[in-house]
């Protein structure tokens, strides 16, 4: 099976000054599957050199005809700003296959009520989740909490306004860091955070579920006011859009033994030798097993396999539960070999 589609650009949509929606259609008119909340990996290159960039899909499955990624231009981002400068109507991108975890759980009415916590671009998955659960009737409660600068430069602002007009089970809050005529400076913090999330529920918080997006301090922050709260992890997904330095995590240690790795992709089986302080995922890269992958930096779970002989170390790892992990869960790209024969299934 093919693992990756060439789109067409069939529409571009002007969110605020510096961000821009690009609608999508396979160039085969293929059906391309994918859940509310997950993104597209794109491939280009650029001085000879493959370059990956993962975008997340604003689009919902059961509310839009394309897939839509909205792409905010960042002042160093390579991709980012080729997209919004230089793509046009007409034009066509390579991609993987739409993934990622921050998702709906299944059956998604089990929730009871979502809290989504988002800052500046971190909206676009969220909104695709949002218009998901309306389009689908959800009778739960929906909660929004936005920080972004002020009404011109907050992506889909008036897209939410139109969208859940009329729906009650709806609230929305906005927080401006840049102050208007009309509204004074407002940061969400920890104090602030707690007395809303405080105020929504009552007794029994089970049945809540927490979605966050935004930068790694203001997730950091989330997290930490979320978990005071007694909060459990399983309650709180986040998509992170910037990937810390892998080293940043990883002592300088010797992590990683020589092993022969077998692999099941596609099919086919793989039998490649690693050496030491190698990851799975850069192993099979040397050895043109084009294994799927986005970050390298253990975030965005694209390169997600299963270990099913050895035992591997991810010094990196904040994504998988310790249950996943037991039942073989391993992100290559931050996989180190602890045993002399590892075996996975991509």
């Amino acid at each position: 099976m093919k693992n990756t589609r060439t789109f067409r650009v069939k529409q571009i949509d002007i969110e605020t000054p510096d961000t821009k929606t690009f609608h999508l259609q396979s160039i085969d008119n293929e059906t391309v599957n994918y859940q509310s909340g997950q993104f597209l990996t794109f491939i280009s290159m650029a001085n000879g050199h493959e370059i990956r960039r993962s975008y997340s899909l604003s689009s919902s499955p059961i509310a839009d005809d394309l897939l839509s990624i909205t792409v905010k231009r960042v002042a160093n981002g390579e991709i980012s700003r080729w997209l919004n400068d230089h793509v046009q109507i007409g034009d066509t991108l390579e991609a993987l296959l739409p993934t990622g975890r921050f998702v709906l759980p299944k059956p998604f009415t089990t929730v009871k009520h979502y809290f989504f916590i988002v800052a500046g671009s971190g909206i676009t998955p969220v909104f695709s989740i949002i218009k998901t659960l309306i389009k689908s009737g959800y009778k739960g409660r929906i909660t929004l909490i936005y920080q972004s600068k002020n009404p011109k430069n907050t992506i889909f602002h008036d897209k939410i306004a139109t969208y859940t007009e009329g729906v009650k089970n709806v609230n929305i809050q906005y927080f401006f860091s840049r102050p208007t005529d009309e509204h004074p400076p407002a940061y969400l913090n920890k104090d602030i955070l707690s007395g809303i999330v405080e105020k929504q529920f009552k007794g029994d918080n089970r049945h809540i579920s927490f979605y966050m997006c935004g930068s790694i301090a203001f997730m950091r922050m989330v997290t930490m006011t979320l978990h005071f709260l007694d909060f459990t992890d399983k309650q709180i997904h986040r998509e992170d859009f910037v990937i810390p330095t892998f080293q940043e995590y990883v002592a300088l240690k010797d992590f990683g033994k020589p092993t022969r790795l077998t692999i099941h992709f596609q099919n086919k089986t793989y039998n490649i030798d690693v050496p030491f302080r190698k990851t799975l995922l850069d192993a099979a890269l040397d050895n043109q097993i084009p294994l799927p992958y986005s970050c390298k930096g253990g975030v965005c779970t694209t390169c997600l396999c299963k270990t099913t002989k050895g035992k591997v170390i991810m010094p990196a790892n904040d994504k998988l539960f310790e249950d996943e992990i037991l039942r073989g869960g391993t992100l290559s790209c931050i996989a180190y070999a602890d045993a002399e024969a590892i075996e996975i299934v991509v």
